[in-house]
């Protein structure tokens, strides 16, 4: 059994996929939990429903990045949004209504941003480095640009393509996940590792952990992490 993907509703509840593996059968589903640890439902999902990153909304329902696009969909697993495409791995809801995300197809990764409607309003091309160059963790920050995390780069980037800021990780590490912190400073998973660090690039702290795929700071100022 393997944890891949995490997120917080409401700060109450846990929301994550879970898989098994028993011979050749690979089964998934979404779990939920409460604080107390307690089931809260459990949806099951088909392969091809298998989110690569899944963000909660204000609206308190789930926003999942899928290889055939994009879906939003309730805590009981009802979908109330859609928006077909390729190569998705995250998103993010926006105040408003508008998504932000990225399809990656080769080495080009895209990011968008996207109206209710499916109109993509703007889009920009993000370039990371790293031996497997995919766009993993996207997020709009309040200045408008967009955070980037994947390869062995996190990267800062306007909407003119750019770049205000850049990290690079250690050779043949992988960045998962990204999200800026109050004050500035960015929270990262990478392959190995969850880690803090400033707008100098200088590491605040850092904790050792397998394969963290999904990172969220929390209200109570810890830190949610998703892998397997």
């Amino acid at each position: 059994m393997t944890f891949l993907l995490a997120c917080l509703l409401a700060q109450t509840e846990v929301i994550y996929l879970r898989y098994e593996v028993k011979g050749r059968t690979v089964t998934y589903a979404l779990e939920r939990e409460g604080p107390d640890g307690k089931s809260l439902g459990s949806v099951p999902l088909k392969a091809e429903e298998v989110p690569c990153k899944m963000r909660a909304t204000a609206d308190g329902t789930i926003l999942a990045a899928r290889a055939d696009g994009l879906a939003e969909f309730q805590r009981d697993g009802k979908m109330v949004w859609q928006h077909k495409g390729t190569g998705f791995t995250d998103a993010q809801k926006l105040p408003g209504g508008n998504v932000i995300a990225v399809a990656n197809s080769g080495s080009r990764n895209t990011v968008s941003e996207i109206d209710p409607e499916g109109k993509v309003l703007r889009k920009v091309d993000v370039t990371i480095k790293g031996g497997y160059p995919r766009v993993s963790s996207v997020r709009l920050l309040e200045n408008g640009r967009i955070l980037a995390a994947g390869g062995e780069t996190i990267v800062e980037v306007g909407w003119d393509g750019k770049r205000h800021f850049e990290h690079t990780l250690a050779k043949g590490s992988y960045a998962y996940d990204a999200m800026e912190l109050p004050g500035g400073d960015i929270l990262y998973s990478a392959k190995g590792d969850v880690a803090q660090i400033t707008r100098e690039r200088k590491k605040v702290w850092s904790a050792y952990h397998g394969c963290p795929t999904s990172v969220q700071l929390l209200c109570s100022g810890n830190i949610l992490v998703g892998g397997g």
